[in-house]
């Protein structure tokens, strides 16, 4: 049910953030590179039989991660029983993205290839919050939004949010998908994005 979106949002991610990604069974592979994730396995709504692959390929690395979205069968939960579940709460979620104003303060970095952009809100000399965005057609996949805890509570979020959809709006954009973590959930609803699945995220043991 979910393979077509989470495919679009895989897509928009790995670009995000300049990542490697290829099809590995029922979903992706992406290469992430980093110390203690070299590289996360993304699937919709696995077979049982491509659960107990996953499984069998993710536990003995620890850097190996993988995120499922949208539900899990019974037998796909008991062969995902035997790896380390990470301790978040996270939800897919889409928006119908329409023209706001570009908040004024905020600085805006596209990238070279003018395909992602780098949002920031400088105050007092610091970063106080930031997000990126990937455009992929008529997709923007927002990513890494995130306020410094020191300025949290100033609407900060909604402001990087609203700065995000401008400019992916002036790219060609109208739909907007992201990953929200259970903290962001609320800022990303508040702004009329809806939930379209949960995920849930696993890695090997050390």
């Amino acid at each position: 049910m979910h393979q077509a979106f989470v495919e679009r949002w895989v897509t928009g991610w790995a670009r995000s953030r300049s990542m490697p990604v290829q099809r590995d069974g029922e979903g992706w592979r992406v290469v992430v590179g980093a110390e203690t994730r070299h590289e996360e396995f993304v699937v919709a709504e696995p077979t049982p039989t491509e659960a107990v692959r996953l499984a069998r390929v993710v536990e003995p690395r620890f850097t190996s991660w993988l995120t499922v979205v949208g539900g899990i069968e019974p037998q796909a939960l008991a062969a995902f029983a035997r790896l380390d579940r990470v301790a978040r709460v996270e939800t897919v979620m889409e928006a119908r993205l329409a023209s706001v104003p570009l908040p004024s303060d905020l600085l805006v970095e596209p990238s070279p290839a003018g395909d992602v952009a780098h949002v920031r809100v400088v105050l007092d000399g610091a970063v106080a919050a930031r997000g990126q965005v990937a455009v992929v057609g008529r997709d923007a996949v927002f990513d890494k939004i995130e306020t410094d805890p020191a300025f949290r509570r100033r609407g900060l979020g909604r402001r990087v949010v609203d700065g995000l959809t401008a400019w992916s709006v002036s790219q060609g954009a109208d739909i907007g998908l992201l990953l929200a973590s259970e903290q962001g959930r609320a800022l990303y609803r508040s702004a009329g994005w809806r939930d379209v699945a949960p995920a849930v995220t696993f890695r090997g043991f050390p």
